[in-house]
């Protein structure tokens, strides 16, 4: 199909293995629940033949490129995501769960959207990219590290690449951090570790001390974009 017209093109629950879409008009497309690996799919035309030509390298992409630039709904919602939603990692035992309670209550008050990860099992790799995709869209992260269990996986395959979404990492009052935390202090988007004497504290200070600095380090962090 390289260099084909399939614009308008219906491939729901198709078989591609092995195709080639190279150069492809792909406007309208439909590829939902495809199988099989595409052999090639470079510079698919996204755009109708009036509009200024847009290329993407992914057919599924393609789909939601093309909505990205002309839905405002779609824009406007990309946008709420990216500066409401703040990640929360963490190992919440039944003793510790106020702190998941209180830090949510805080965020969901200044009118953000707190999404929660409490891991008890062991993570797949789908998991891990759920994390890691949420992470990218996050206005910042907050990791407690008092009970890691998962965390330290976690972090390690967010933080190398998230540039522009800062990290608060918190632990209790008296527990020190696993040992491999420290190479993550050389990422400037890894907010300087912060101890907290009990869940109170946490939630009285919450504003002053995680709040306006990670939102301030984020607005910072993609200035320099």
């Amino acid at each position: 199909m390289t260099n084909s017209n399939i614009g308008g093109s219906s491939f729901i629950g198709s078989i591609l293995d092995g195709t080639i879409f190279d150069g492809s008009k792909v406007y309208g497309s439909s590829v939902w629940d495809t199988k099989g690996t595409i052999k090639s799919q470079r510079d698919l035309i996204v755009t109708n033949d009036e509009a200024a030509v847009i290329t993407v390298d992914n057919i599924k992409m393609a789909q939601f490129l093309y909505l990205l630039i002309t839905n405002e709904e779609i824009k406007d919602a990309v946008d709420t995501l990216t500066s409401r939603v703040v990640l929360i990692l963490g190992r919440f035992t039944p003793d510790r769960k106020q702190v998941l309670d209180q830090m949510k209550s805080s965020l969901r008050g200044m009118g953000l959207i707190p999404v929660i990860f409490d891991f008890e099992g062991p993570t797949s790799q789908d998991f891990t990219s759920t994390v890691q995709l949420l992470a990218r869209i996050s206005l910042f992260v907050i990791a407690d590290l008092t009970d890691p269990k998962c965390i330290p996986h976690e972090l390690y395959s967010i933080v190398p690449d998230l540039r522009t979404v800062p990290v608060q990492c918190i632990i209790l009052q008296g527990v020190e951090p696993y040992a491999m935390f420290k190479d993550l202090k050389v990422y400037p988007w890894v907010m300087p570790l912060l101890h907290y004497e009990s869940s109170d504290a946490l939630l009285s200070n919450f504003q002053k001390d995680i709040f306006d600095p990670s939102k301030q380090k984020a607005e910072e962090l993609r200035s320099k974009i």
